[in-house]
């Protein structure tokens, strides 16, 4: 499977911070095996919890869909 921007990003943020899946999907308010499918890139999340994602993890929608190449807050 070709690995998406969008689940890379994901997966290093939570690394970055230490976080497990359990942890991270807490503070995104979905469940654990929502962000397994996410980050496994089997499934994308709808519209208003990307938006979620992204406020979660501080950075732009393109960012996160890999439009952008850097963070910018």
């Amino acid at each position: 499977m070709v690995e998406n921007v969008f689940s890379c990003r994901l997966r290093a943020w939570r690394a970055e911070h230490n976080l497990s899946q359990e942890q991270a999907a807490e503070l995104m308010h979905v469940s654990t095996r929502a962000l397994q499918t996410w980050e496994s890139g089997t499934q994308f999340p709808r519209l208003d919890t990307f938006l979620l994602i992204a406020d979660t993890m501080n950075v732009s929608l393109d960012f996160l869909a890999g439009r952008e190449s850097i963070v910018v807050h």
